[in-house]
Protein backbone atom coordinates (compact mmCIF):
# COMPACT_ATOMS: atom_id res chain seq x y z
CA UNK A 1 0.00 0.00 0.00
CA UNK A 2 2.97 2.30 0.95
CA UNK A 3 5.42 1.71 -1.51
CA UNK A 4 3.44 3.13 -4.85
CA UNK A 5 1.25 6.35 -3.11
CA UNK A 6 1.08 7.88 -6.90
CA UNK A 7 -1.19 4.87 -7.24
CA UNK A 8 -3.82 6.23 -4.45
CA UNK A 9 -6.53 8.48 -4.68
CA UNK A 10 -4.03 11.15 -3.62
CA UNK A 11 -4.92 14.61 -3.68
CA UNK A 12 -2.04 17.68 -4.08
CA UNK A 13 -2.40 21.38 -3.88
CA UNK A 14 -0.20 23.41 -5.90
CA UNK A 15 0.54 26.57 -4.84
CA UNK A 16 2.59 29.10 -6.98
CA UNK A 17 1.53 32.86 -8.72
CA UNK A 18 3.62 32.27 -11.73
CA UNK A 19 0.81 30.94 -13.70
CA UNK A 20 3.49 29.13 -16.58
CA UNK A 21 5.48 27.64 -13.80
CA UNK A 22 2.46 26.35 -12.17
CA UNK A 23 0.87 25.02 -14.58
CA UNK A 24 3.82 22.88 -15.62
CA UNK A 25 3.88 21.41 -12.06
CA UNK A 26 0.55 20.56 -12.80
CA UNK A 27 1.04 18.81 -15.50
CA UNK A 28 4.08 16.96 -14.48
CA UNK A 29 2.52 15.77 -10.97
CA UNK A 30 -1.18 14.85 -12.82
CA UNK A 31 1.09 12.88 -15.45
CA UNK A 32 2.29 10.99 -12.13
CA UNK A 33 -1.30 9.86 -11.20
CA UNK A 34 -2.33 12.79 -8.61
CA UNK A 35 -5.27 14.74 -8.54
CA UNK A 36 -4.50 18.64 -8.53
CA UNK A 37 -5.83 21.30 -6.60
CA UNK A 38 -4.28 25.06 -7.85
CA UNK A 39 -3.54 27.80 -5.76
CA UNK A 40 -1.89 31.51 -6.25
CA UNK A 41 -2.06 32.68 -3.39
CA UNK A 42 -1.28 31.99 0.68
CA UNK A 43 -5.10 33.34 0.84
CA UNK A 44 -6.14 30.89 -1.82
CA UNK A 45 -4.51 27.85 -0.21
CA UNK A 46 -5.75 28.35 2.96
CA UNK A 47 -9.14 28.38 1.40
CA UNK A 48 -8.49 25.40 -0.50
CA UNK A 49 -7.71 23.77 2.57
CA UNK A 50 -10.16 24.60 4.85
CA UNK A 51 -12.62 23.10 1.92
CA UNK A 52 -10.90 19.40 1.14
CA UNK A 53 -8.17 17.75 2.68
CA UNK A 54 -4.86 17.41 1.06
CA UNK A 55 -2.20 14.53 1.75
CA UNK A 56 0.86 16.97 0.24
CA UNK A 57 1.05 20.51 -0.67
CA UNK A 58 3.52 21.81 -2.81
CA UNK A 59 3.96 25.65 -2.34
CA UNK A 60 6.17 28.17 -3.63
CA UNK A 61 8.38 29.85 -1.09
CA UNK A 62 7.77 33.64 -2.26
CA UNK A 63 4.06 34.52 -2.89
CA UNK A 64 2.03 38.04 -3.63
CA UNK A 65 0.47 37.87 -0.01
CA UNK A 66 3.04 35.97 1.99
CA UNK A 67 5.70 33.19 1.99
CA UNK A 68 6.16 29.67 1.91
CA UNK A 69 7.72 29.29 5.09
CA UNK A 70 5.43 30.95 7.19
CA UNK A 71 2.52 29.41 5.19
CA UNK A 72 3.92 25.71 5.90
CA UNK A 73 3.85 26.83 9.58
CA UNK A 74 0.38 28.05 9.13
CA UNK A 75 -0.46 24.13 7.21
CA UNK A 76 0.91 22.30 9.49
CA UNK A 77 -0.27 24.03 12.60
CA UNK A 78 -4.08 23.54 11.40
CA UNK A 79 -3.16 20.43 9.29
CA UNK A 80 -0.44 18.07 10.96
CA UNK A 81 -1.13 15.50 9.12
CA UNK A 82 -0.26 17.23 5.59
CA UNK A 83 3.17 17.29 4.29
CA UNK A 84 4.75 20.28 2.90
CA UNK A 85 7.07 20.44 0.24
CA UNK A 86 8.32 24.29 -0.41
CA UNK A 87 9.86 25.29 -3.47
CA UNK A 88 13.16 27.61 -3.16
CA UNK A 89 15.25 29.66 -5.60
CA UNK A 90 18.24 28.61 -6.26
CA UNK A 91 20.70 30.93 -3.73
CA UNK A 92 18.05 30.79 -1.22
CA UNK A 93 18.06 27.18 0.12
CA UNK A 94 17.92 28.74 3.45
CA UNK A 95 14.46 29.72 3.09
CA UNK A 96 14.11 25.90 2.50
CA UNK A 97 15.60 25.08 5.79
CA UNK A 98 13.60 27.35 7.82
CA UNK A 99 10.52 25.42 6.12
CA UNK A 100 11.76 22.15 7.01
CA UNK A 101 12.26 23.57 10.95
CA UNK A 102 8.92 24.67 10.52
CA UNK A 103 7.12 21.41 10.14
CA UNK A 104 7.77 21.01 5.95
CA UNK A 105 8.68 17.30 4.75
CA UNK A 106 11.62 18.81 2.55
CA UNK A 107 12.57 21.38 0.04
CA UNK A 108 12.77 21.37 -3.88
CA UNK A 109 15.47 23.83 -5.90
CA UNK A 110 13.76 25.59 -8.78
CA UNK A 111 14.66 24.17 -11.98
CA UNK A 112 15.55 20.49 -10.45
CA UNK A 113 14.70 17.62 -12.39
CA UNK A 114 10.89 16.47 -12.67
CA UNK A 115 11.98 12.86 -11.03
CA UNK A 116 12.74 14.38 -7.96
CA UNK A 117 10.22 15.97 -7.77
CA UNK A 118 7.85 13.14 -8.08
CA UNK A 119 10.25 11.43 -5.40
CA UNK A 120 9.38 13.65 -3.27
CA UNK A 121 5.83 13.81 -3.58
CA UNK A 122 5.58 10.23 -3.51
CA UNK A 123 7.69 10.23 -0.03
CA UNK A 124 5.75 12.65 1.33
CA UNK A 125 2.36 11.04 0.67
CA UNK A 126 3.62 7.75 1.97
CA UNK A 127 4.30 9.48 5.10
CA UNK A 128 1.23 11.29 5.00
CA UNK A 129 -0.81 7.96 4.58
CA UNK A 130 0.75 6.33 7.80
CA UNK A 131 0.58 8.94 9.62
CA UNK A 132 -3.57 8.55 9.13
CA UNK A 133 -3.08 4.94 9.43
CA UNK A 134 -1.39 5.24 12.74
CA UNK A 135 -3.61 7.90 14.07
CA UNK A 136 -6.38 5.71 13.14
CA UNK A 137 -4.44 2.54 14.71
CA UNK A 138 -4.59 5.01 17.88
CA UNK A 139 -8.20 4.99 18.30
CA UNK A 140 -8.62 1.85 17.42
CA UNK A 141 -6.33 0.27 19.74
CA UNK A 142 -8.04 2.69 22.58
CA UNK A 143 -11.51 0.92 21.32
CA UNK A 144 -9.95 -3.02 21.35
CA UNK A 145 -8.39 -2.13 24.91
CA UNK A 146 -11.99 -1.89 26.63
CA UNK A 147 -12.18 -5.74 25.48
CA UNK A 148 -10.69 -7.48 28.31
CA UNK A 149 -11.70 -11.12 26.93
CA UNK A 150 -10.13 -9.69 23.63
CA UNK A 151 -6.67 -8.46 24.78
CA UNK A 152 -5.90 -11.86 26.74
CA UNK A 153 -6.45 -14.00 23.74
CA UNK A 154 -4.15 -11.52 21.38
CA UNK A 155 -1.97 -10.29 23.78
CA UNK A 156 0.97 -9.57 22.18
CA UNK A 157 -0.42 -8.25 18.57
CA UNK A 158 -2.16 -5.76 21.49
CA UNK A 159 1.07 -4.97 22.57
CA UNK A 160 2.88 -4.60 19.33
CA UNK A 161 0.35 -1.92 18.34
CA UNK A 162 0.71 0.00 21.79
CA UNK A 163 4.12 -0.04 21.32
CA UNK A 164 3.93 1.61 17.89
CA UNK A 165 1.01 4.04 19.57
CA UNK A 166 3.07 5.17 22.19
CA UNK A 167 6.91 5.28 19.86
CA UNK A 168 4.75 8.00 17.61
CA UNK A 169 3.76 10.26 20.78
CA UNK A 170 7.38 11.71 21.06
CA UNK A 171 7.63 14.80 19.23
CA UNK A 172 11.74 13.80 18.70
CA UNK A 173 10.62 10.37 17.35
CA UNK A 174 8.05 12.03 15.06
CA UNK A 175 11.01 14.73 13.75
CA UNK A 176 13.39 11.61 13.53
CA UNK A 177 10.56 9.57 11.69
CA UNK A 178 10.18 12.62 9.22
CA UNK A 179 13.69 12.79 8.58
CA UNK A 180 14.29 9.39 8.10
CA UNK A 181 11.37 9.02 5.63
CA UNK A 182 12.36 12.02 3.88
CA UNK A 183 16.12 10.51 3.24
CA UNK A 184 14.61 7.23 2.61
CA UNK A 185 17.10 5.77 4.76
CA UNK A 186 19.85 7.86 7.47
CA UNK A 187 22.59 6.91 9.72
CA UNK A 188 22.35 7.69 13.33
CA UNK A 189 25.54 10.41 12.37
CA UNK A 190 23.10 11.94 10.00
CA UNK A 191 20.28 11.88 11.91
CA UNK A 192 21.59 13.54 15.48
CA UNK A 193 23.67 16.16 13.00
CA UNK A 194 20.80 17.20 11.01
CA UNK A 195 18.24 17.46 14.18
CA UNK A 196 21.00 19.10 16.56
CA UNK A 197 20.41 16.01 19.00
CA UNK A 198 23.03 14.06 20.87
CA UNK A 199 24.18 10.91 19.72
CA UNK A 200 23.32 9.05 22.65
CA UNK A 201 19.20 10.90 22.65
CA UNK A 202 19.08 10.12 19.18
CA UNK A 203 20.16 6.55 19.53
CA UNK A 204 17.81 5.80 22.52
CA UNK A 205 14.62 6.96 20.49
CA UNK A 206 16.08 4.91 17.36
CA UNK A 207 15.69 1.91 19.81
CA UNK A 208 12.22 3.00 20.28
CA UNK A 209 11.61 3.22 16.94
CA UNK A 210 12.92 -0.43 16.33
CA UNK A 211 11.28 -2.10 18.73
CA UNK A 212 7.85 -0.76 17.97
CA UNK A 213 8.80 -2.06 14.24
CA UNK A 214 8.35 1.51 12.63
CA UNK A 215 11.95 1.38 11.43
CA UNK A 216 14.23 -1.15 10.29
CA UNK A 217 17.87 -0.91 10.80
CA UNK A 218 20.27 -2.79 8.72
CA UNK A 219 24.23 -2.97 9.11
CA UNK A 220 26.21 -1.82 5.83
CA UNK A 221 29.70 -2.14 7.11
CA UNK A 222 30.73 0.13 9.88
CA UNK A 223 27.20 2.03 9.34
CA UNK A 224 24.06 0.94 10.19
CA UNK A 225 21.31 2.28 8.01
CA UNK A 226 17.48 3.57 9.46
CA UNK A 227 14.86 3.05 6.82
CA UNK A 228 11.06 3.33 7.12
CA UNK A 229 9.34 0.09 7.90
CA UNK A 230 5.72 0.52 5.91
CA UNK A 231 5.06 -3.26 6.05
CA UNK A 232 5.69 -3.77 9.63
CA UNK A 233 3.29 -1.14 10.66
CA UNK A 234 0.43 -1.90 7.94
CA UNK A 235 0.38 -5.74 9.14
CA UNK A 236 -0.36 -4.50 13.18
CA UNK A 237 -2.96 -2.05 11.30
CA UNK A 238 -4.73 -4.65 9.67
CA UNK A 239 -4.64 -7.07 12.39
CA UNK A 240 -6.32 -4.07 14.84
CA UNK A 241 -9.31 -3.90 12.16
CA UNK A 242 -9.85 -7.09 12.24
CA UNK A 243 -9.76 -7.67 15.65
CA UNK A 244 -12.44 -5.47 15.81
CA UNK A 245 -14.68 -6.76 13.55
CA UNK A 246 -14.50 -10.30 15.47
Amino acid sequence: MFKRASMINTRVLIIDDDPQLRKLMVYEVRKAGFEIAEAASVNEAMDALSKESFLVVLTDVHLPDGNGVELTRMIKAAYPKTEVIAITAMGRISDGVTAIKNGAFDYLVKGEDNHRLISLINQAAQKALLEQQLALLEQQVNEAQAGVDIIAQNALQIEQATQIVKAIHSPIRQRIMQFIFSRGKATVKEIYTHLELEQSIASQHLAILKNAGIVNAERDGQKVNYSANYNGVEKVIVFVRQLLQK
